[in-house]
């Protein structure tokens, strides 16, 4: 027999030898002392197992078996001739074993074919007598015995596990056993930067887990040996399940996980009460692995893997130092609290002091000997293999102990024949191993008189757990020290890992702490590993993990006992188990967790009889203990016999069945719980020892992770930090922020603005901060809690503060070159191309006066042309920095590019998609206004400018700078200009009305809807008309929240006139969606996606303006509706939000494509000329060069603004409106009496509920599910677009049939020259330096922020440069 071939959690170095895998299903899966096989085979009576009290399984099994026994012969009952049959069986096997041994040990310490081939045939031979002695033995009817130990004996002998199952069954169950072993034991994984080179799993992955820390190697290594040795036996291992089962049912057994466990149970313990206790065990364990995982995932995610471990995330199973992650011990090094003590290492002075094997092995003897035990014997010294061979065999390494069950010599009863198999080094490692080799050779020597069946430990964990138990003291500093192998300790202090580590528990030193920990990552890590592996295989065996869940129940288990994750993403064609031996070697594991509970409990018993261990003094913890020498300690292994132990033997007729009073002698003779009291008084598997032991470390772990989240499931931890911490402080930051933003901008003073900056880099620090200390720490995809996962998924994206502060800095500066190139450029007047520089006119409001007025065509054409040679053409250069460093920006917030991350809060994965679809659905409607505007510029600037044929508008003629709205042209394309004009300025006027009573009569509006009033939004601490203080203060319209969840202002420079009207009704849906949502998280109050808070505005306005809700409000006399004001009315509308929307498409996908790299400077002109020729069909006014940048004469390019918002704006105001609409009984769809540009929603309860709910959702909820809720809609949706103009749509087909062809033929490569005008260099601007640019840089930063997560964001970013805000349109300028 051999011992700890692999010795789980303490001394893992290798695998095993292919020559060892050839045995693989004679193995005894209960055996307590070997690992992975055992050459004796036991069994167990089927029917005793069946009619015993506590086995009520099938009858019907039962009857058949008595049945066909009967029809051969009578069950033999007579006990005198059962005893004498074990009597003379004993030998016989044992002849059979050592036979089968002897050929073993020869295989694997002379590996060669001939002896592997031995091996195979004395293993079949093994098989062939166990079945026939199993003929013999179940001819026995044990049940009415008297003598238990007789009873005991039969009952586990009549198992023969799956030498049951038939020839055919046999065959192919030995077949896919050694397959399954040889796709282990040859898996290989190449190396990722040389595939010629590939590397065994020992030493060189083994070494690679152990000692890289780099990531990504770790990650490759780990995944790769899955692929290579665990994915390729997954098929194979679901039918070895199914032989398995089918073994264990002939056994009578349910599944094969019973018939593991039945090697725990005894009379009166239950299977389900095994697995409770060792369920309870775990528990009882747990908290303090929750501690040691919590510290250790602290100082991994904030040292060696900072950018790669999240802090309160699950820990990835790769980074822990072994390929199962089963102990830690190789990352000690990495995490121990004081890595500058003195270490726990022997390995230098036993080096110093020539050590060698020999002298190892002799010191082991000596340690046993001096507790009272024997020493080994001749045979051992002569037999036993120490170190690798030197004369060129191949030998299996791997430490073991052997037993040959008798010998040397062919008399049985002469048993001296035990060895140890061991290629020794000479460190500390392998020094306490020899300890735990020699301990399991105690084991032997001490139950060699019991019956070959009990030749065992009292389970199948006790035999480990001896070895455990001795390795526990040998390897304590008091020990190494007695053996002069360590020097004292001294009481220098060394400087702790982390400063805010807590002190030294008392009577505790650094190296004691150390000691205990790296103890810790062995033993207290390894539990749960030892738990879910059988845990695992019960549920594979009992069926309720199968094939379509086997790799998703191993992670469940991992995640929830160990609290691991997988380092990639895995599914059902994985297989991830089958990388661990034990699984496809269908070894029984939960052994090893009973061991590592049990040594604790062996450890504390001898330290007490030592002397060594009292737990009413603190000068003697159980962690110090070194029982060496205590024959005390010894008398509770070996019980040397008095002169009445001697009578008692010989009245029992010389048999070894008798009480005993030490651990070792009776092996598997008696239950173990008679072993365990035996050794420590108890009965029960006991958890507490081990508590015990660590508990200095539990103590100065509970105080180091205090105010950490305690182990992996951290969403409460989340919570409380998303409800509290996080809450209240960005909410009292964003206040601060808000109140001193509002006080510079309604006293432009620099002491205000330095006030505002202050604050606001306040805000930005914070933000970042939470974002990496905690925001992106937690795995929120676990979640159950949908709001908080939520929560933290919106705020993942950091945006450019993620950025290094290099990066961010270029970043800024660069965006600054583009905005002052933008701002302060100026040009020559049409009528005089020479100026001064006072002479110039800058882009507002002379430049876009122009625009608007002039019919001038030459004129118009100089004034765009112009504009964008000086303002934009200069800043291609740094258009390219720009695009270089936003994708940086991008790639550090986890995206492809750019364009990814401003996609991201439409949360829609086809959003370019969906933005497409919309302009085609509406590009019928846009052609025939398109047509229509041509025949009518025709008509104002001839044929000879505008040809009769389909050609693109140019973009100069159109009224604005960029096209992007046409409401300039409505006085050439008024359909009626003769008809009136809905203006209610001069009735507002002559009412007398103010801006208190605008804002009073637009709050009457909402509550009319049954929404909220709002009467702090033009309170006093609002600025609703312009100060006559002589303050200097920011006119533009807009609200304000400040996130205090009462204060909602307005700042707004109120005129009286219809305009100011729409925009106040406009400003206050911004603050009534502030209101509405004001209780959800800071985090989702915000619009549900960035166009939803502009469109809720403009929702109203498109009620407010109707001359229907003109009449209610009394500012529109005597109005009656006409056909001709109606036209009218479409079309000055249609200008504004038609127009507008391919030109807001382009704006961002230009934008998308260069952030994807689709295309580079040398063509990013053309690119935009065939884009807006595409979409607006308009072409520029002059020749364009490979070196002209006409994007950046739009701020928002130059400016880094977003511009897809606009577009959903646009088209979510009319589809809510409609929704709204239709609910309050104002439009339907077949009543020509109620078309849809006539709705008025004022007064209907009905829709204000709608509206409400809309409000409330904030960004709780994506946006299409908040749609879909309220409206029923879950798409953006043009139709309601294409409902209100209809009219007008059709209204135009035939104004221009047989005039105007509908369309544009593509001419826009008649104005692109591919080639450059002249070198960029010429006209630019000086650019702000020093500590100006410094500002800037954070400003920029805390544009960011504000306008992500601040809601005075609705202060229109889209009105950063001098616009007047129109609310019956979007903002733009």
């Amino acid at each position: 027999m051999r011992h700890s071939l692999i010795g789980e959690g303490t001394i893992e170095r290798s695998t095993i030898a292919l020559s060892d895998l050839s045995i693989i299903y004679f193995t005894n899966v209960w055996s307590p002392t070997t690992t992975f096989f055992n050459c004796r085979l036991k069994e167990k009576d089927v029917m005793e197992r069946l009619v015993s009290s506590r086995r009520p399984v099938s009858r019907i099994f039962v009857t058949f078996l008595l049945i066909a026994a009967s029809a051969k012969a009578q069950l033999n009952t007579n006990e005198d001739e059962a005893t004498q049959f074990l009597e003379d069986l004993d030998p016989i096997y044992l002849k059979e074993a050592n036979t089968q041994m002897t050929t073993r040990w020869q295989s694997i310490t002379d590996i060669t074919e001939e002896h592997s081939q031995a091996e195979i045939a004395a293993n079949v031979n093994y098989l062939a007598f166990q079945k026939e002695t199993w003929g013999d033995v179940t001819k026995f009817d044990y049940s009415g015995f008297n003598d238990v130990d007789v009873k005991r004996e039969f009952q586990y002998l009549n198992i023969i596990g799956p030498a049951a199952l038939d020839t055919a069954d046999a065959q192919r169950y030995t077949q896919l056993s050694s397959e399954m072993e040889t796709i282990y034991s040859s898996a290989k994984v190449c190396k990722q930067d040389d595939p010629t080179v590939c590397m065994p799993l020992d030493p060189d992955l083994t070494e690679i887990m152990a000692t890289s820390t780099n990531y990504t190697e770790l990650e490759y290594v780990w995944t790769q040996w899955r692929e290579e040795a665990g994915k390729p036996v997954r098929q194979k291992y679901i039918e070895f399940v199914a032989l398995n089962n089918k073994a264990a049912t002939l056994n009578g057994y349910k599944d094969m996980g019973s018939l593991w466990n039945e090697y725990y149970l005894y009379e009166g313990y239950s299977e389900d009460e095994f697995k409770a206790a060792i369920e309870e065990l775990w528990q009882t364990v747990k908290p303090l692995y929750e501690q040691l995982y919590t510290y250790v995932r602290r100082i991994l995610s904030t040292t060696i893997y900072k950018d790669q471990l999240q802090r309160y995330g699950r820990l990835p199973a790769h980074v822990l130092g072994n390929m199962w992650a089963q102990s830690w011990g190789n990352i000690a090094k990495h995490v121990l609290p004081y890595p500058d003590a003195p270490a726990v290492d022997a390995t230098p002075e036993m080096i110093a002091q020539g050590y060698t094997a020999k002298k190892m092995f002799e010191l082991s003897e000596k340690f046993f000997y001096d507790l009272g035990l024997d020493n080994m014997t001749k045979t051992f010294w002569d037999l036993s293999m120490i170190e690798r061979p030197d004369d060129g065999r191949e030998v299996v390494c791997h430490a073991s102990a052997e037993e040959f069950f008798f010998g040397p010599g062919d008399d049985t009863n002469f048993r001296e024949d035990w060895r140890i198999k061991m290629c020794t080094t000479i460190t500390q490692e392998d020094f306490v191993t020899v300890h735990h080799e020699m301990g399991h050779i105690q084991y032997f020597m001490n139950y060699r008189n019991q019956h070959w069946v009990f030749r065992n430990g009292a389970n199948p964990g006790f035999h480990e757990a001896i070895g455990d138990t001795i390795a526990l003291a040998v390897s304590t500093p008091a020990h190494l020290k007695k053996l002069g192998l360590l020097p004292a300790t001294t009481s220098a202090k060394t400087k702790p890992r982390d400063a805010k580590l807590p002190e030294l528990p008392a009577g505790v030193s650094e190296q004691d702490l150390n000691y205990l920990l790296s103890q810790a990552l062995e033993k207290i890590a390894f539990i749960p590993f030892g738990y879910l592996m059988d845990k695992w295989r019960w549920s594979v065996f009992d069926g309720s993990t199968n094939d379509t869940n086997l790799n998703e129940n191993w992670w469940k288990l991992r995640q929830e006992l160990q609290g691991l994750r997988a380092p990639i993403y895995r599914n059902e064609s994985d297989f991830d188990p089958g990388a661990k031996y034990h699984i496809p070697a269908n070894v029984e594991y939960i052994r090893y967790f009973v061991s590592y509970i049990v040594q604790f409990q062996f450890y504390e018993s001898l330290c007490k009889e030592a002397g060594q261990f009292d737990p009413a003094n603190p000068e003697l913890p159980l962690y110090k203990c070194d029982f060496d020498g205590s024959k005390a300690a010894g008398a509770k292994l070996k019980y040397d016999a008095t002169f009445n132990d001697i009578i008692d033997f010989l009245k029992s007729k010389f048999s070894p069945k008798k009480s005993f009073r030490a651990l070792l002698e009776p092996g598997f003779s008696k239950p173990w719980p008679d072993a365990l009291e035996a050794l420590t008084g108890s009965r029960v598997m006991d958890a507490t020892s081990l508590l015990a032991y660590f508990d200095p470390l539990m103590q100065w772990l509970k105080e180091a992770n205090a105010g950490d989240c305690l182990g992996w499931e951290c969403e409460a931890f989340a919570a409380d930090y998303m409800m509290n911490d996080y809450e209240t402080t960005t909410s009292y930051l964003y206040n601060q922020a808000t109140i001193a933003e509002w006080n510079y901008e309604t006293n432009l003073t620099d002491a205000n603005g330095q006030n505002s900056t202050e604050w606001s880099v306040k805000v930005a620090n914070h933000i970042k901060q939470s974002w990496e200390e905690y925001i992106t720490q937690f795995e929120y995809e676990t979640f159950v809690d949908e709001s908080l996962k939520r929560q933290l998924q919106l705020l993942q994206s950091l945006g450019v503060a993620a950025l290094s502060d290099e990066d961010l800095t270029n970043r800024t500066t660069v965006i600054n070159n583009m905005m002052n190139q933008y701002s302060s450029a100026k040009i020559c007047p049409y009528q005089k191309p020479s100026c001064k520089d006072e002479e110039k006119l800058a882009l507002e409001p002379d430049i876009e006066s122009i625009l608007a007025t002039s019919t001038d065509y030459d004129e118009l054409n100089y004034v765009w042309s112009e504009w964008r040679k000086i303002a934009s053409r200069p800043m291609i250069h740094d258009y390219e920095q720009y695009v270089e460093l936003n994708n940086k920006v991008a790639e550090v917030n986890g995206k492809e590019d750019m364009s990814v991350l401003w996609k991201e809060p439409y949360e829609t994965e086809n959003f370019q998609q969906q933005l497409e679809k919309i302009l085609n659905e509406t590009k019928p409607f846009y052609d025939v206004l398109h047509a229509y505007t041509r025949m009518k510029l025709r008509e104002r600037y001839g044929e000879d400018k505008f040809p009769k044929d389909k050609s693109p508008i140019p973009a100069s003629v159109l009224g604005n700078m960029w096209a992007q709205t046409w409401e300039n042209l409505y006085d050439l394309l008024a359909p009626y200009p003769d008809a009136p004009t809905v203006d209610v300025t001069q009735e507002m006027n002559n009412q007398k009305w103010t801006a208190r009573k605008m804002f009073e009569v637009a709050e009457e509006f909402y509550t009319s809807l049954g929404l909220l009033p709002m009467p702090t939004c033009y309170g006093k601490d609002s600025m609703i008309e312009k100060p006559t203080d002589g303050r200097e203060v920011v006119c533009h319209a807009s609200a304000w929240d400040f996130s205090d969840g009462k204060d909602f202002r307005i700042k707004m420079c109120t005129g009286i006139d219809m305009a100011d009207l729409i925009t106040v009704h406009h400003e206050q849906g911004h603050i009534q969606y502030d209101e509405q949502y004001k209780d959800q998280p800071v985090t989702f109050r915000d619009g549900a996606n960035p166009g939803f808070h502009e469109a809720i505005g403009d929702v109203m306005a498109l009620s407010v303006a109707t001359p229907k809700h003109l009449s209610k409000i009394e500012l529109l006399i005597d109005y009656t509706p006409s056909i001709e004001t109606d036209l009218n009315f479409l079309m000055k509308t249609a200008l504004e939000k038609v127009t507008f929307l391919p030109f807001a498409y382009v704006m961002d996908s230009w934008r998308w494509e260069v952030f994807q790299g689709k295309y580079d400077s040398s063509n990013w002109m053309e690119r935009w000329m065939h884009l807006t020729e595409t979409y607006q069909g308009i072409v520029p006014p002059s020749i364009r060069y490979q070196d002209d940048f006409d994007p950046g004469a739009k701020y928002h390019i130059a400016a880094d603004v977003e511009y897809s918002r606009y577009f959903v704006a646009n088209v979510l105001q009319f589809q809510i409106h409609k929704a709204l609409c239709i609910v309050a009984g104002e439009f339907d769809p077949v009543d020509p009496e109620k078309p849809l540009y006539r709705c008025d929603i004022y007064q209907n309860k009905d829709a204000g509920k709608i509206m409400e709910t809309l409000l409330k959702a904030g960004l709780s909820k994506p946006w299409r599910e908040t749609l879909n809720e309220t409206i029923g809609a879950s798409e953006l949706d043009s139709s309601a677009v294409i409902d209100y103009f209809k009219p007008l749509q059709a209204h135009l087909e035939k104004e221009i049939k047989d005039k105007e062809e509908i369309g544009w033929v593509s001419k826009y490569q008649e104005f692109y020259v591919d080639g450059e005008r002249y070198p960029v260099g010429d006209n630019t601007v000086p650019i702000i330096v020093g500590s100006v640019l410094a500002a800037l840089v954070v400003i920029v930063i805390v544009a960011y922020f504000i306008g992500r997560s601040r809601n005075n964001k609705r202060r229109k970013a889209a009105a950063a440069l001098n616009g007047n805000d129109n609310p019956t349109a979007v903002t733009l300028e």
